[in-house]
Formats: C-alpha cells, sequence, structure tokens
C-alpha cells in the first residue's frame, strides 16, 4: 500500500514547492506584512514627533521674542512712569513743595490748588492738577527753586513765572506749575526726599531768608547755567492793592428783574483769607443781560494814572461769558473796562487792561465788575473774584504819605509784605520784627493785611526800650537782694 502511495520525483518536487510557498506566505503575512505595518506606524510617529519639535522650537522662539518685548515694554514703562506721578493729592505735594523750597530762600505766602481735570497726551489719559505758589525772593533764590523743579523727577511742569520787582533786590510774583499722574503706570515717588538736610522744615511757609547767605557767584559756581528758554517769564510793575474783597459786604444788581442772583465771601483766594462768590441765575430771555457787582462807595479808589489795572477771576466753567469794570472819574463821567471776552477757562486767571492815563480825571473810583451774559438760553454761573490792583512803572508809584508819630513812622501794609521784608525795608535788616510786633500788637504774618496801618518804631525807641527792660531786670535783682 505504501508502495503504491509512494510519490515520484515530480509530486515531491511540487509538494516542497507548495510547503515554501506556504512559509513564504506565511512569512510574508505574519512577519514582513507586521513589520511593515509597525514601520509605517513609527514613521508617523516619528512625523508626528516631528511636527511637535517644531511647534516647540517655534513657541520657544516666540516666548523669546515675547520676552525680549516684554522687556522693551518694561524698559518704556520704567522711563514713562519717571515723567509722571502715581497720585496727585494735595497733602503730598505740599510736603514736596516744602522739600522743594528748602533752602533756597523763596518765600511762599500761601499755596492755590486748581480743581484735579484730565488731558489727552497721545492715546493716554492723565490727571492734572495746576498749583500756583504767590512768592517773595531776591533773584537769585528765584532761580534756583526753578532749576530744581525743572530737574525734578517725575516731571513738573513750569507753566508761567509772574516777577514783579517789589523793592530794590527783592521780587514778587507768581509761579504757576502742573503736575501729572498716571496712576496705573507711575510708581509712587511722591513723597520721597529730595535733598540731603539734617532737619526737614515742617512749615513750608517759612522764607528761610534769615538763615542763608548768599554771594553774588554762588549760583553759578554750584549750579551753572540754568536754562530758561522753555518758561514763559512775565515781568509785572510793582502793584497797589485797589480791593482785597475780606469780608466785604457787597450789592448785587441785575440789568433784569428776572435775573437772580447772590454774593458771599468764599475761602478759596489768590490773596488774604477770602474772595468774593458771584452766582447768578438767568432766564431765556432776549434783553441785554449784564450783572453787576456794586462795590463799596469810596473804597476801591485809584488816586493816580496807573500802567494798567488787574483782577484775579476764578471761572467754574467756560460760560462764553465777558468781565469788565465800570470806573468814574472826579468828574462823574463813568468809564467802562473790558477786561476779558468769552470766559473760556476753568481755575484762576489774572485779568489785565489799560485804563485812562489823563491825570485830570484822577482819583478814579471802581463802582462795578460787570459780568456780560452771551446767552439766550436759560443758565447759571459762578464766578470769584479776588484781588483788585493798580499797575505802576517804578516812578509812577504813589507815594506813602510819611505821617509820622514823634519818631515812629506809620505804614499801610501792601500785598505780599511780611515782618521780615517790612524788618528790612525800614531797618536794612530782619532783626527788628518783635519790635514791629510789640508796637503794634501782631503775633505773625497772618495779621498784616492788605491796608492795615501799622507802626514803625524808631531805633532809639527800641534801645530805649531795652535800656529799659535792663534797667527793670537790674531793679528786680536789686530788690531780691536786699
Amino acid at each position: 500500500m505504501w508502495d503504491k502511495m509512494k510519490l515520484n520525483k515530480r509530486e515531491r518536487n511540487l509538494l516542497i514547492g507548495l510547503g515554501i510557498v506556504i512559509l513564504l506566505w506565511a512569512y510574508y503575512k505574519f512577519i514582513i506584512l507586521s513589520q511593515f505595518k509597525s514601520l509605517n506606524e513609527k514613521q508617523e510617529n516619528r512625523t508626528h514627533y516631528e511636527n511637535e519639535i517644531t511647534e516647540t522650537q517655534t513657541i520657544i522662539a516666540s516666548e523669546k521674542e515675547i520676552d525680549n518685548k516684554f522687556v522693551y515694554i518694561d524698559k518704556e514703562l520704567n522711563i514713562l512712569s519717571k515723567k509722571y506721578f502715581s497720585k496727585i493729592e494735595q497733602s503730598q505735594l505740599i510736603l514736596l513743595i516744602n522739600e522743594l523750597l528748602e533752602g533756597t530762600g523763596l518765600f511762599v505766602q500761601n499755596i492755590s490748588f486748581s480743581p484735579q481735570r484730565t488731558e489727552s497726551i497721545g492715546d493716554a489719559q492723565v490727571e492734572v492738577m495746576s498749583v500756583t505758589l504767590p512768592y517773595e525772593s531776591e533773584y537769585s533764590s528765584l532761580l534756583l527753586f526753578l532749576e530744581r523743579v525743572r530737574n525734578h523727577n517725575p516731571k513738573i511742569i513750569i507753566q508761567n513765572v509772574d516777577i514783579g520787582i517789589k523793592e530794590k533786590e527783592l521780587l514778587s510774583g507768581t509761579i504757576l506749575l502742573d503736575f501729572y499722574s498716571l496712576p496705573d503706570l507711575a510708581e509712587d515717588k511722591s513723597i520721597t526726599h529730595l535733598f540731603d538736610s539734617s532737619e526737614i522744615n515742617p512749615d513750608p511757609f517759612y522764607s528761610f531768608e534769615d538763615d542763608f547767605i548768599f554771594g553774588d557767584d554762588w549760583y553759578e559756581q554750584y549750579y551753572g547755567e540754568i536754562d530758561l528758554s522753555n518758561v514763559k517769564i512775565n515781568f509785572d510793575s510793582p502793584r497797589i492793592l485797589v480791593e482785597g474783597f475780606e469780608n466785604k459786604i457787597l450789592n448785587f444788581i441785575p440789568s433784569h428783574p428776572s435775573i437772580k442772583g447772590e454774593i458771599s465771601t468764599n475761602k478759596n483766594s489768590k490773596q488774604g483769607n477770602n474772595s468774593l462768590g458771584l452766582h447768578y441765575n438767568f432766564p431765556p430771555i432776549q434783553e441785554k443781560k449784564q450783572v453787576h457787582v456794586v462795590l463799596n462807595r469810596g473804597e476801591a479808589v485809584v488816586s493816580k494814572p496807573p500802567e494798567s489795572i488787574g483782577l484775579w477771576v476764578y471761572s467754574y466753567d467756560a460760560t462764553k461769558h465777558s468781565i469788565g469794570l465800570r470806573m468814574k472819574d472826579k468828574t462823574g463821567k463813568e468809564h467802562d473796562i473790558n477786561l476779558y471776552n468769552n470766559i473760556d477757562w476753568v481755575g484762576w486767571k489774572h485779568l489785565k487792561a489799560n485804563i485812562p492815563q489823563d491825570n485830570s480825571l484822577y482819583p478814579m473810583e471802581v463802582e462795578l465788575i460787570i459780568v456780560d451774559i452771551d446767552s439766550t438760553e436759560h443758565g447759571k454761573g459762578t464766578l470769584l473774584f479776588d484781588a483788585l490792583e493798580a499797575f505802576y512803572v517804578m516812578r509812577d508809584i504813589p507815594t506813602i504819605e510819611d505821617n509820622s508819630i514823634g519818631n515812629h513812622k506809620l505804614y499801610d501794609v501792601r500785598v505780599g509784605d511780611t515782618l521780615s521784608s517790612i524788618s528790612k525795608t525800614f531797618y536794612n535788616d530782619t532783626s527788628h520784627q518783635d519790635i514791629i510786633k510789640k508796637y503794634n500788637g501782631i503775633n505773625s504774618n497772618s495779621d498784616l493785611k492788605p491796608g492795615r496801618t501799622i507802626i514803625i518804631p524808631s531805633t532809639y525807641q527800641e534801645n530805649d526800650d531795652a535800656q529799659q527792660e535792663n534797667g527793670n531786670v537790674q531793679q528786680e535783682d536789686t530788690d531780691e537782694s536786699e
């Protein structure tokens, strides 16, 4: 049977061939195809990971670029923050101004703050507050203060400097400064100490003039030349206070009975303690509308022709109204003086105008302050008035009548006078303040109200008083020894 089943050579070859084919098929199917599939998966994974590497490298490069941008922006913000205050508050500005004043010899009578406002600088909105400093000083002291302000960081903008010759080497006027704030960007540096000092002066209104002696060339030696090319400087003539509006009871007269209003004192002032507040309300009438503030008769008198007349006016809104004065000469003729057309500011503004120069018309009296209302609609307004002054050139200053009492002199206090300046005027130094206080019952500079007449004692009387006090002390010592 096995013999019959014995395969011939050809059949064996076919069977072997079939076996080889089956082995190759199995090898291909279970090994080659599996390897191809695994290889493809690995190729896909490689491509995926290469893409991830590329993305990661892109992200890393982008992050570096962003980091560089952040560094650049941070530098820009740092530069920008040095130019602005983080916040502007009156209490902090007083401390800052105090340090700027320290050691300069500049005497500041008061500090006036404007309401905070918003301004646009490029795309940024910044907060701004204006500060007005009425001052009195020598020229070198003023330059030192302006140099400190100019070099201060954050920046303080000097908007205006008025310079008037008060006496001999003494200047007076006002300095207008602007403080800018970027609250979200600027680092708070508002109350850092600016100058080395063993003792910070706690009183920002102290004059320092008795503590410092300067030579003629001290400023250039220590500070060099000052660049004031961007500072507006106006040289004003000496001024005489005509009306200070201190606790005045004045009348309000409208041009039409339907215009309502009232007058009151206000603590927001440019000189002294008070200004005059005018509040008015007008209806939509077609007639000419004016509001008159009637000054007390015989008080606001200009004795001889000034170069100009000026008035400080505070506006709460740009009303487009106009401001003027009505003056009456000694013949009874009235003269209307236009001070300003179209009120377009907020805060204090000094208005000046020329008045008749004919000497035969004087003395002239200021009768009215006139507000000309330019509106046909219903509305209201509020204005403050202060420091009505006459401005003279040096040769035209009205002389003070020498009403002497024995060896003493009488002197009418003017705007900006201090015990120190009066002592320097009459005694050529500042060491006689105590005797001026003694003979006039004065405690401090705040008692020197413009228009007040004070006694200037002679130096003989001062010596007599000193000798009398020494005699009394010696007599007391003698009595005690007995």
